[in-house]
């Protein structure tokens, strides 16, 4: 929910059009990097999922871990059952997502705050 739009603000997302868009980021960041990437830092800021579309309050930040984020996607691709746990293994993606899009940080960018 949008707060600033209202309780019935809703935005329809099409899975192609999610698995389209990280398609193209995934070839731009193997084009920019190689095949394999090298994480500088372990620890980052971590912000819960739902702390982060609720406005309303001040969020709680807890510290993330790179080596556990790719350890768990390490495990979620060994898993025999196949089972995925949505919260638990896009959460650490999400993790090493965060850490490609700092490394990308143009250097004016970066420690600036945000957009």
């Amino acid at each position: 929910m949008n707060p600033s739009a209202g309780g019935d603000w809703q935005l329809p997302v099409q899975f192609d059009d999610l698995a389209s868009a990280f398609d193209v980021l995934l070839a731009a960041a193997r084009a920019k990097w190689g095949d394999e990437i090298v994480l500088s830092e372990d620890n980052y800021w971590h912000l819960w999922a739902d702390q982060s579309l609720d406005l309303s309050k001040d969020p709680r930040l807890d510290m993330g871990s790179l080596a556990d984020d790719v350890e768990e996607l390490h495990n979620m691709l060994s898993r025999e059952d196949g089972e995925v746990f949505l919260w638990h293994d896009l959460g650490h993606l999400l993790g090493v997502l965060n850490a490609l899009v700092a490394m990308d940080l143009p250097a004016d960018r970066r420690q600036a705050g945000g957009e």
